[in-house]
């Protein structure tokens, strides 16, 4: 789209089952950006990495967005948060946003 007018892009597809998380960070940066998070679903894993940064006229909301399908079930996240913390949850019901404190201590999750 250089040199052109802007767009707007809409998604219009049929939603799934999903999972999205946002961060506080406390000993490392307040948004999380860093952070991995793998989910475990029935078996099935997914790994993603907040960054931050972009293009030219861009934004990037700093969230991590995960669709299922039609798959159900509970999920197990993992996340390791850039202080080197891990911090594991089990039986997260899916379909929701989840907000994640970075723990001060591995002893604190």
């Amino acid at each position: 789209h250089h040199d052109s007018e802007i767009s707007l892009l809409r998604n219009e597809s049929e939603r799934g089952i999903w999972l999205n998380f946002s961060f506080r960070g406390r000993t490392t940066n307040r948004r999380g950006i860093g952070c991995w998070v793998t989910v475990e679903v029935n078996g099935e894993k997914w790994e993603q990495q907040l960054y931050a940064g972009g293009s030219y006229a861009s934004y990037r909301e700093p969230i991590l967005a995960f669709g299922f399908g039609d798959l159900k079930g509970n999920a197990k996240v993992q996340v390791k948060w850039p202080s080197g913390i891990e911090q594991v949850l089990s039986e997260v019901a899916l379909n929701q946003h989840v907000v994640l404190d970075e723990p001060l201590s591995p002893e604190n999750q």
